[in-house]
Parts: C-alpha cells; structure tokens; sequence
C-alpha cells in the first residue's frame, strides 16, 4: 500500500493529495523504525505540496501529529530539520507550522533538545513569519524545559529587539509571563530574569533610547503578578496561623482567556498552593505589623525605588508615553497587591519623596522638574487608594499652588488626567470639580492669579491631548473658563481665553459655548494680549473640521468684531493671520472686508482690491506696520503667491522694505526682498513688445537701493550689498 501510495502521488491533482494525507501518517507509523520505506513516506507527508493555502497546511500539520503520537517524534524532527533549510519560503514555513503543531506531542527528553534547536532556528530566522511560529512554540516549549531556562531567556530578550512590532508585543503579552513562571521554579526570577530587564531599563534610559524604556516599561508591567508571587510564596506567610483571618471578603480577579493577560496568579504557584489565601495572608499580616519585613519584600521595595529613580532623572515629561506607562505600572501594583500593601509599603515610598520636594519647594530651593512626576503618579494611583476624598482634593490644591508659584509646568498634572480620562472619567470629574472649587476660591488670596493662570494653562492642555467627557466640560471646565473670562486680573483673562478656545474646539457646535466669550469681550475694554489670544482661538476654529459652516461662520463674525476694538492695533501680529485664515474660509462673508479695513487711517485710502489680497495690501500704511512686520510678512507672501500682478503689491512691498531696515527686523529682510523679485519678474507691460526686457529695470533697482543707503548712513557703507543682484 505504501509503494502503491508513492507511485500513484506525483501523478494526482493538487487539489486531491490531502486525501492521502492519512494514508501517509498511517503508513509511516505502522512501518518499523529504520525501514526506508517509512522515511520516503514521512518525506512525501511533510512534501504533500509545494505550495499549500491553509487548509493543505492544516491537513499536513494533522496527519503529522498523529505520526508523532505514535512515536515517531525523532524521524519527524529530522524532517523538519531538513525542510527548514530548503530553498523554498513556502516549504520553511510550512516546516515552522509543522514544528508548532507536534510541539505538545513530542517527549519531555527531546524537548529541550532537539525541539529547542529547532525553536532556536525558527526564532533566528530572517523571515517575520517563521519568526513569529518560533516565538509561538518557545512558549509552548517553555514550562517544560526550565533547565535550558538560559536559552530561553535569551530568546526572549532578542525578540524585546525584534523589527516586527507584532512580534515584540506577543512577546511581552504571552512569553514574558511564561519564562517568569519557569524563572520562578528555576529559583532565577529576582537574580536572573528581573536583573537582566533593570539593566536593559537602566542602559536604555542612559542612552536615551525613548522606544526601548517604553518596551521594557511595558515588560515589568507584564510582570506585576509574578512579583506578587514571588514576595507571598515564602515560607513566612505559608505558616502563618490563618484561623482569624476572613477569607471570604478577598475574590481574586477573574481574567478571561480573551485578555491579552490570559496568565493569573494561581499559575505561579505550585498544585498544593492557594494564592488567594497567600495574598490575603500577605496583607493581614501588614495590617497587625506595619513594620515587619522579609527578604523579597525588601527586595520589590528596592526596585520600586529603582524603577523612580531610573525614569525620573531623565527628560521624561518631554515623553509622554513613558509617564503614562509609569502610572500604568503602579496602578496595576495598587491593583494586584491589595489596599494593605499600598498603605504599608507603597505609600511610605511615595510620601518620602514627595515630603523632600515640599521642603524644597517652601524654602525656595531648586528642584528636579523631572522628579515631581512622582507628585502626579501619586496623585492618581496610591492617594485614591489609601485616602478619602477630601484629602485628596487637599493634596491636588496644595501642589496646584507649589506648581503656579515656582512655575512648574502644567504637564505634571495634565498627563495624569488624561489617563483618568481614559480609563476612569468619574474620578477626573472628581479631581476636575476640586480645580473649579479652587479657582473660585483662590480670589481671596494675594497668588490667587497666579494659581488661576495655571488652572487655565491646565484646562488647555488637558483639553489639546485628552479626549475629556463632555458633560464633564459642560459641569466642570466651562463654568472655570467662564469666570476666568470676567477676573479682574488681565493674565487671568487672556489666559482664560486660551482655555476657552480649547474647550471650543472640543464643543464648537455647542450653543452655550458662544455666549460667554461674546459678552466677556463686549464688557470691556480689551487689552493687546487679549484680543491677541481671542484672535488665535477663533483662527484655530477656523481650521476645517467636522463642526461645518455654522461654526466658521460664528468665528468669522466674532474675529471681525475684534478688529473694532481698542486694542487691535497693538495686536494686529495675531489678528493678520487670523483674518487671513478667515478670508480663505469664507472670503464672502459680509463682514470681512470692513474689518480687514477698520484699522486704516482716515488720511489716506488704498485702491480697491480683490478679496484675500488688495484688503491686506491696506495694512502697509499704519502707522505701527513696525510691531507687527512678522505678521504682514506671510500675508504678503500669500497675496504675492494668489495675484502677483496685482497693482498695489509693489508699493506695499516696499513701503514695507523701508520699515525693516531697522536693525530689529532685520530677520524679515530676506523674505520682503524675495517677494520684490517675485513681483518684479511678473510685472507685464499694458503692451507686450515682442523684444527681450533689458536690463533697464534691474538698473533702476540698484540705483534706489544705493539711495535708500545713503540716506541712512554716511558712513560704514557695504559695497557689495549695494551692488547685489535682484533680477
């Protein structure tokens, strides 16, 4: 039947070999070992197709186990061996799926043997693919060959380096957790394993190597459960008497095979062992005796302290993902561990810190901008855990007041809050109402202005990086934002303005958001930087977005109205660039062009222009064009690049020329003479002559630079930027 089997293959369809795919296993499992039939029938199994689809490879990988079942692992290994070095992508592939199929069916004696080499090969591979079918069988592999445990890690950590972001996550998901478990039999988890990851941490964060601290962040978050059985399963709290200790009120959490954590505590532990009752155990014994300490336990409170000091002594507020993955990290210890642990152990670590930091602070000595992230990973982590609501609000307003007035930056809190935001909304409404009732009350007090500018530097940028609940802007933010928009404090009121152009953009189509900044603007009379930051906020919601016509229309309505008011003179650097926002949005909106006007002198006029172009060619005869040069600028530039033959583009460029020779705007200079090129150059006589231009115009230009430089100075005259070519 065998012989028959082999003849009759290479002469059937494609589609009809999985057929004999169990003829094959059967044929190769009856035949005694040695026999050479038996060897060409387990080579046509494992060569069914040069090409499968998954099906084919599935029937292969089938038929193969049950060849391995009933005993033929070795002759199977070999085969695989020699398939993964084929030529073929689709054979070493089909070899790798072969090798993850029969991996729970090969003997304990050749698993760590020749199934590991095997494993060790498909990890090394250059292809993601083999790669991936490695990593999946090492954790197959893994509990059973904990005295190859060095390989193993090895493994692990060069897949921490692996160019496949798939790869890297499935590693710190799925086989972290594993090789910890076999680490912790082995008796390496503390000297080996964890060791290995502080130091990678460590050199990482030397070398500022941002992407790999987030990976092994991200490694030891992985590891929380494996920490936890490391420090319960002593022999400390085994043989505590647990006869008054209540085991019913503690339920440990169910984790659902669907979760990427699919590994719990009990899987740490021996047969005979129950975490529940060692977990439990664990924190009574720290409620009766606070003080009491064992090995592992000081060994987590070291790396605890190491793993802040590690993350802290770098710029890790200009990385956020690191300052979220910290918070993460501990508010999965707060999760695990218990409320025992947190008061006892965590919290003391925590407030050490933060007590040296407010020494500091209130004697006016410098700080460690970096080091006071542990204010916000405390904030939200262990205070909610060990403290009641009020001291919580207490501590927020206490380091709210620290951070405004040594003016640390609002970043300490607003990364903290946008992890609230997205994984516990009621509690940053919580935090969010405290700020309010602060804001409110910080009127009586003479930092009092200083502590609302900060909340409202807050407000913004929580509301630029987090995606806040909206009923908790309507309850909480705005009415903050809308009583900063009335302070009698001018900071305070542009800062407000800020604010409120963040929550815009998150509810721009909201009715009731209009109202406060249209009566908060028309009560008085506005100063340079509020029209200024008024003029910023509507220019951002003029950005296309989702909001539609309504709002732009609003915005445009509202910027007009700025124009109009005292301080827009002053503040024409911002309101140029919003206008010309406006224009491109909405260039026929009714109250545009007088408002594009409103800020010229009476004496003089300009010629009527197009809409996006003449209207800022008017703003060259004000008389202040000298503070906002920088805003005109860019406006010029668009109005050169929409119609450069326009007629008032010429003088209006030099008109502007001859103010930034001033030694302050000398960085401006480039860029007008850049555009009197491009002006020039596109100029066309009424009637074009077919004769080539002369250099008849290029004359006249130097002949006016040579003027202009004369008649400001007599002396320290540069020659060859007289002469400098412009055409």
């Amino acid at each position: 039947m065998t012989a028959c089997c082999l003849m009759v293959l290479p002469h059937t369809l494609v589609a009809r070999r999985g057929e004999a795919a169990a003829l094959l296993a059967g044929a190769a499992a009856l035949l005694p070992a040695g026999d050479a039939r038996r060897a060409r029938a387990l080579h046509a199994l494992l060569t069914l197709y040069k090409k499968p689809d998954a099906p084919d490879a599935r029937a292969v990988c089938e038929a193969t186990c049950l060849v391995v079942k009933w005993g033929g692992s070795g002759e199977v290994l070999s085969a695989i061996a020699e398939l993964l070095a084929s030529r073929s992508s689709e054979r070493r592939i089909l070899a790798s799926q072969i090798c993850l199929s029969v991996a729970p069916y090969v003997p304990l004696e050749l698993c760590s043997s020749l199934l590991l080499s095997l494993v060790v090969l498909m990890c090394e591979s250059s292809e993601p693919e083999i790669r991936s079918i490695g990593l999946k069988s090492a954790c197959l592999i893994c509990p059973v060959a904990e005295h190859k445990y060095g390989q193993l890690e090895n493994i692990m950590f060069n897949f921490l380096k692996d160019s496949t972001e798939k790869n890297v996550k499935d590693t710190i998901n799925v086989f972290t957790p594993i090789l910890a478990r076999s680490a912790l039999f082995a008796g390496k988890f503390s000297s080996d394993l964890y060791s290995r990851i502080m130091n990678n941490l460590v050199l990482a964060s030397t070398d500022n190597e941002w992407k790999t601290v987030i990976i092994y962040m991200d490694v030891m978050k992985a590891l929380v459960l494996s920490k936890l059985a490391y420090v319960i399963n002593v022999q400390l709290i085994r043989n505590i008497d647990l006869s008054n200790c209540d085991m019913q009120t503690y339920n440990l959490q169910d984790v659902p095979l669907s979760d990427k954590k699919f590994i719990d505590l009990q899987c740490y532990m021996k047969d005979d062992v129950d975490a529940k009752i060692l977990l439990k155990t664990m924190n009574n014994l720290l409620k009766e005796n606070p003080e009491v300490r064992w090995d592992e336990l000081n060994w987590l409170i070291s790396v605890v302290k190491q793993i802040l000091d590690v993350t802290t002594k770098n710029k890790i507020l200009n990385h956020h993902a690191i300052y979220e993955m910290l918070i993460s990290l501990f508010n999965s210890y707060v999760d695990n561990f218990g409320a025992e642990f947190s008061s006892k152990i965590l919290n003391p670590i925590f407030t050490e810190i933060i007590n040296d930091l407010e020494n500091k602070l209130e004697k006016l000595h410098a700080v460690d901008v970096n080091r006071v992230v542990i204010v916000g990973v405390y904030l939200i982590t262990i205070l909610l855990e060990v403290k009641d609501s009020t001291q919580c609000g207490e501590f927020l307003q206490k380091w709210i007041m620290y951070s405004s007035l040594r003016g640390l930056p609002t970043k300490i809190f607003s990364v903290p809050f946008k992890y609230l935001a997205q994984h516990r909304p009621e509690t940053l409404n919580f935090f969010l109402q405290h700020l309010r009732e602060f804001a409110a009350s910080s009127c009586d007090s003479t930092s009092g202005s200083a502590i609302r500018v900060y909340i409202a530097n807050l407000i913004t940028e929580l509301l630029d990086i987090a995606n806040v609940d909206e009923d908790c802007v309507h309850k909480q933010l705005l009415p903050a934002v809308v009583a900063m928009l009335h302070d009698d404090d001018v900071s305070v009121r542009e800062a407000g303005i800020t604010a409120w152009g963040g929550a815009a953009r998150r509810l721009a189509s909201d009715a009731r958001l209009w109202p406060p900044l249209e009566s908060a603007l028309a009560s008085r009379g506005l100063s340079a930087g509020e029209v200024a930051r008024a003029a910023e906020a509507l220019a951002l919601l003029l950005l296309p977005g989702e909001d539609g016509r309504a709002v732009c229309e609003r915005a445009v309505s509202q910027l007009c109205a700025l124009c109009a008011c005292a301080g827009a003179a002053q503040s024409a650097g911002a309101l140029t660039p919003a206008l010309q926002l406006a224009a491109h949005r909405d260039p026929r909106h009714a109250a545009l062009p007088a408002a594009l006007r409103s800020p010229r002198t009476a004496t003089r006029d300009t010629p009527r222009c197009p809409p996006r172009c003449g209207n800022y060619l008017a703003l060259y005869l004000l008389p202040s064009t000298t503070v906002w040069a920088g805003a005109l600028t860019p406006a010029l530039q668009l109005a050169a690049h929409r119609d450069p033959r326009h007629a008032a583009l010429p003088a209006a460029l030099r008109k502007l020329e001859e103010i930034v020779q001033a030694p302050s705007l000398s960085q401006y200079k480039p860029a007008i003479e850049a555009l009197l090129q491009v002006v020039g150059s596109t100029e066309v006589p009424r009637d074009p002559s077919p004769k080539p231009s002369t250099n008849l115009q290029a004359a006249q230009e130097v002949g006016r630079r040579v003027t202009q430089i004369f008649q400001q100075s007599k002396t320290n005259i540069n020659l060859q930027n007289i002469f400098k070519k412009k055409t």
